[in-house]
């Protein structure tokens, strides 16, 4: 009840560990033998065949040559088949280059890079789907879904909650925020913080169209909104991840949220929506966030 977890019992063990600094996000390959790791500067590849000996097979920089390289802030990766996309930086500011490198892993102990791109945007999440890269596009006006060639490095299209209503560019980025893509067949699925989360068309990747906000408040209620800096942090709202079930029928949505001063509303829990049919989509019901002693961004998260 204290935030503190219960003491371990040896049946409960990882199988193995294996020592690699600043992981970020792992990702698996389809056969699940092979991890692919964000370490902020690069990516590692680990062979995870037998979990009780792992063992690290590759390690790669992107962006290299550079004149501001390394490729750094990498915390996100997706794999699709033998391909790999990574990108960063995942946060705002310009100290670095920001790109994205589409790798081929059909050997994964000898990664090969077949494109690197610098970019406009800083990505924090990406999806990469038959071919095709879906980046968040940090810093853009509109904080739009980018979609991406990623071998050519050519930009097939955007898409932001401002093309459906122009007053959602009213609100500041950290109240409409694209945090999370997720892919499933020819439906992506957006997590836009206070803005909601929102289902896409994207059968024809150049020409992504809407097809349902799955849940998010009325754009009126949020522009009524006096302190915008404290809604940013505190729920309702703040979907801030997005994945559906091998169905595609099934969406979760988490929250990422805090609470602002002591005393009020805090962490947000995890939304399930049938979205079986996703122009009609259908809450089925959530799971609670655990206590915690101090729920604010300065406590125990």
């Amino acid at each position: 009840s204290d935030g503190t977890p219960p003491t371990e019992t040896p049946d409960s063990q990882p199988l193995g560990t294996v020592s690699i600094e600043n992981v970020r996000e792992m990702v698996l390959s389809p056969d699940g033998t092979v991890a692919y790791v964000a370490t902020v500067d690069g990516f590692t590849v680990v062979d995870v065949a037998d979990p009780t000996e792992m063992r690290v097979v590759a390690r790669e920089q992107l962006l290299a040559d550079h004149a501001d390289g390394p490729l750094s802030g990498i915390w996100d990766l997706h794999c699709d088949g033998d391909r790999l996309l990574v990108a960063g930086p995942a946060n705002g500011g310009r100290d670095s280059v920001r790109g994205f490198g589409y790798v081929d892993v059909s050997d994964p102990a000898d990664p090969e890079v077949l494109a690197e791109h610098e970019v406009e945007f800083y990505t924090h999440n990406c999806v990469l789907a038959d071919g095709v890269g879906y980046f968040t596009g940090g810093d853009l006006d509109g904080s739009p879904l980018v979609v991406v060639d990623p071998e050519s490095g050519t930009e097939l299209a955007r898409w932001s909650v401002v093309d459906v209503d122009d007053r959602w560019g009213e609100l500041p980025f950290g109240m409409v925020n694209l945090h999370d893509v997720w892919l499933h067949d020819d439906r992506a699925y957006l997590a836009y913080w206070d803005a909601g989360t929102w289902c896409l068309d994207v059968s024809v990747p150049g020409e992504p169209t809407l097809v349902s906000r799955v849940r998010g408040r009325p754009l009126e209620t949020l522009l009524d909104v006096a302190n915008r800096r404290r809604e940013r942090t505190e729920p309702p709202g703040n979907d801030h991840f997005v994945t559906v079930d091998e169905t595609g029928d099934l969406l979760g949505i988490g929250t990422e949220s805090w609470a602002a001063a002591s005393g009020s509303t805090g962490p947000g829990g995890i939304a399930f929506y049938d979205v079986s049919d996703p122009a009609a989509p259908r809450r089925l019901g959530a799971i609670d966030p655990p206590p915690t002693p101090d729920p604010t961004r300065g406590g125990v998260w």
